[in-house]
């Protein structure tokens, strides 16, 4: 509070100054015979009396309660520590503490510097939508992970006291904001706006939907039937989980949250763990196996993945397999049913062959007795 004392002297002293100045320009003026000397004690009366109407009348600020009003202290005081770039109380430069609602005086210029911002809004249409909160100043941590824990929520509206404390770490919060406007310092947080609702994605054909991911899942029944496998996966972000899944999201600059659908930046993850998941699961059932328990190996692979997707702040609400093709195009059953009868062919094949060396070494057999019965017979004889 001391630098508030000493800046009120200081206006006080100028402004008794300027009217002391202004009072005797006038007295002067009156007093003196020369009407030249006269019109120009008046005229830089005036000039005094004006500019210092104008300072003052500018040094009035208002903020209404759909604005963020910033300001930046030009004085004298204590610098900002290399550590950060928002300035607290007492100290030079732009402040992190907004001005609140209302009317505000003293602002005079040439000591401050007058900055009006937007809020920065959480959507609230017909989808849900949570807001994830980024500390873009203060102390260094790590800032492309979530930091735990932290101040309360309620300290982001003071930015001052929400960065004062301890445990204040650079990057993305673990709590979110709910919908609506915040009138948040926005050189000091950034608020991005994550989306709650479900969205299914189609991994395989081309759908012609725009939530189509490119590529096709190749795999491999363990009695190496190569086959093409469609999916369709549903996922949600929970509220509590909005935080972790934006800290997953691959992009340059984690601390700008510039990407209009945060997804964007998680499909090369989600694509790449779905299809090793497939391929694995595939590997080990027999392609008989996969056209009667589709739903079991359905499920078998959501078990797997759920634990994958909850790293990401992901939740896995529905998986589905659309549909099995051979590599060459057709429908993976018809293959598996021509493999099928090819196996009972040799199976059969196999047997006949089995009998036949069966009967002849009987035959062969029978024979060889045969031939040392005679023997016998003729040694007798």
């Amino acid at each position: 509070m001391a630098w508030i004392v000493v800046l009120l002297l200081v206006v006080i002293v100028i402004t008794d100054g300027l009217i002391v100045t202004s009072v005797w320009s006038f007295i002067a003026a009156f007093m003196d015979r020369n009407k030249a000397r006269r019109f120009a004690s008046v005229g830089v009366a005036s000039l005094l009396l004006s500019g210092l109407s104008l300072w003052f009348a500018t040094s009035f600020v208002y903020v209404s309660t759909d604005e963020v009003v910033l300001y930046e202290w030009r004085g004298w005081g204590a610098r900002v520590p290399p550590s950060r770039n928002i300035a607290y109380s007492g100290e030079l430069g732009w402040q992190a503490r907004p001005l609140g609602t209302g009317w505000h005086f003293g602002l005079l210029p040439g000591l401050y510097k007058i900055e009006r911002h937007p809020p920065q809004v959480v959507p609230s249409d017909n989808r849900s939508y949570a807001g994830v909160v980024l500390l873009l100043d203060g102390a260094q941590g790590q800032s492309h992970l979530v930091a735990s824990p932290s101040p309360p929520v309620s300290d982001i509206y003071d930015g001052e006291a929400f960065c004062q404390d301890p445990r204040a770490l650079r990057g993305i919060q673990p709590f979110t904001v709910g919908v609506g406007p915040h009138r948040v310092n926005p050189r000091l947080f950034k608020i991005v706006a994550i989306p709650l609702h479900e969205r299914t994605f189609y991994m395989g054909v081309d759908t012609g939907s725009p939530e189509w991911m490119s590529g096709e899942i190749t795999a491999e029944t363990s009695d190496s039937v190569p086959i093409i496998v469609d999916v369709s996966l549903t996922l949600q972000v929970q509220q509590r989980d909005a935080p972790l899944f934006f800290a997953s999201v691959d992009q340059k600059d984690p601390l700008s949250g510039a990407s209009d659908d945060p997804y964007s930046g998680v499909l090369g993850t989600i694509r790449s763990v779905v299809r090793e998941t497939v391929r694995m699961r595939c590997k080990d059932h027999k392609a008989s196996e996969i056209q009667q328990n589709r739903q079991q190996l359905s499920d078998a692979i959501a078990a797997d993945l759920v634990p994958q997707f909850d790293a990401i702040g992901l939740t896995l609400q529905r998986l589905n397999l659309r549909e099995l093709r051979g590599q060459d195009g057709s429908d993976a059953y018809d293959r598996i049913s021509e493999l099928e009868a090819q196996t009972t062919i040799q199976d059969r094949e196999a047997e006949l062959a089995r009998v036949a060396q069966t009967h002849r070494e009987t035959l062969l057999s029978d024979y060889a007795a045969l031939v040392d019965l005679v023997d016998t017979d003729g040694a007798n004889a």
